[in-house]
């Protein structure tokens, strides 16, 4: 049964203690005829000799409730609930102990207002004045109102424990709410700088500073890398603490062989946003760096200027750099990834040209490539090259590969390092008795004679047989 009840607008408390008594209101949840309407209340105007109610009824007559089955109300007006205890309101000089209710607050000086509930502590020697124990000041009878606890039916009792419990349960979800919300602002975020307190899963790197770069919920949530080293790993929540700026600061702090990028101080030997390496830092704090491409800086970077680059920011300069060194028409050599995809048709070792250098890629022969595929070749070797492709057209001029000697054709003998010339003159012209494809060479050289003698020497083709028969025939 509910503790109290509003009727058209009326607070009533639903009485279970006692008998209806006049001034009461009682109420039918199920009308004992027409003359009484449900759920309507009705104020009880007398008593009988026999403790039956008397109302008056829809009829406006006197109606005797001798039998029915009603709940009695008592207006709210004279009913006050302090700290969980329900009292009624009565107009009489108090007891030492009760509680009264001031109503009517006259010479406080502070101490007190109309509202406030105290405590009896003494009965004064006049005419129903009393002393509080919240305080030494007295209190006329005329100020206040006893306050007479109303005892609650085991259903009223059941009804308050089941009310105080839902409070107490809405005050715990509201706590823990609380809670969570404050846990959830607390939480450590990627991009956070925490401290390892207790190492990682594997015990390591207790103390370290390190960045949360990813947080994915499980146990084990944060991935975090250390502060000046590519390492990362998974840490427990319990394992960090949010680190503060002085420890982030020292952490930042650059050393030698760091990477860091320019932000600040710009002038001729380097630009904002260059990626530079700490090569030695000087008493005072301040840096002496070196391009990517090895090139010193003459010239110092004070600590407000240079910042940590992170590993993605020191990768992609040097991929810049790598594409730097090509430029369109080199004479490169490719040393992998030759037959396979994007570079099907292509071979590792051979030579090939840059067709162009694009953003991701260098435009190659038949293919593209990464430039760590490639070896851009020396003025030497080029030199080598242009002096290869020469021989190669002057042999293909005559449909020959190059070195591919026929029977009848004049030579000249040649001195080479470590070539053979037998004791034989530079410069001895003799004639090819073999083709090469049909005899065995010697260091590569060709059969040939000279004065009726037979040799294997360097030589270079003077006029190919061809030649020779021609002129014969004229």
């Amino acid at each position: 049964m509910a503790n109290f009840k509003t009727i058209d607008g009326v607070d009533f408390r639903v009485v279970t203690d006692r008998e209806a008594k006049v001034g009461d209101y009682i109420l039918y949840e199920e009308s004992p005829g027409y003359y009484v309407k449900e759920n309507k209340a009705y104020e009880v105007i007398d008593v009988d000799l026999y403790d039956d109610a008397q109302i008056v009824d829809e009829d406006e007559d006197e109606y005797d409730t001798c039998g029915d089955d009603f709940i009695i109300l008592e207006k709210v007006d004279d009913i006050i609930t302090h700290e969980g205890v329900t009292y009624r309101k009565v107009a009489r000089k108090a007891k030492e102990g009760e509680k009264i209710l001031v109503t009517a607050a006259e010479s406080t000086s502070g101490y007190y207002k109309n509202g406030d509930v105290l405590t009896v502590r003494e009965i004064g020697s006049y005419s129903g004045e009393v002393y509080v124990t919240e305080h030494s000041r007295i209190i006329y009878h005329s100020e206040y109102v006893v306050l007479e606890p109303i005892p609650l039916s085991i259903d009223d009792e059941i009804a308050a424990a089941k009310a105080a419990q839902e409070a107490a349960s809405t005050k715990v979800a509201e706590l823990e709410a609380k809670k969570k919300e404050i846990t959830e602002a607390n939480r450590l975020k990627v991009g956070d700088y925490a401290v390892a307190t207790t190492g990682n899963n594997v015990g390591e790197f207790v103390g370290a500073v390190v960045e949360i770069i990813e947080d994915d919920g499980s146990s084990t949530p944060f991935k975090a890398r250390v502060i000046g080293d590519s390492y990362s790993t998974w840490y427990y929540a319990s394992s960090l603490r949010r680190a503060d700026d002085e420890e982030v600061a020292k952490a930042n702090r650059l050393k030698v062989g760091d990477y860091a990028k320019v932000v600040g101080g710009n002038n001729i030997m380097t630009k904002i946003g260059d990626i530079v390496e700490i090569t030695s830092i000087e008493t005072d704090g301040d840096y002496r760096v070196k391009k990517l491409s090895g090139e010193a800086i003459d010239g110092w970077k004070f600590p407000e200027n240079v910042v940590r680059a992170t590993d993605e920011e020191v990768a992609e300069a040097k991929r810049q750099l790598a594409f730097a060194q090509f430029a369109k028409g080199d004479k490169v050599r490719l040393v992998s990834g030759g037959g396979e995809w994007p570079l099907f048709g292509m071979v590792n070792g051979k030579i090939y040209t840059v067709d162009e250098v694009g953003v991701r890629k260098i435009s190659v022969g038949c293919g593209y490539a990464d430039p760590d595929q490639l070896v851009k070749l020396t003025a030497e070797e080029i030199a080598e090259c242009a002096k290869r492709e020469e021989e190669t057209a002057k042999w293909a001029a005559i449909g020959r590969k190059v070195g591919e000697y026929k029977a009848g054709d004049v030579v000249r003998v040649i001195k080479v390092p470590g070539g053979i010339c037998n004791g034989h003159d530079e410069g001895m012209v003799g004639v090819v008795i073999f083709d090469t494809i049909v005899q065995s060479l010697i260091n590569g050289n060709p059969q040939i004679t000279h004065n009726g003698e037979t040799l294997y020497c360097n030589v270079e083709l003077i006029a190919p047989v061809e030649s020779v028969v021609n002129l014969r025939a004229s």
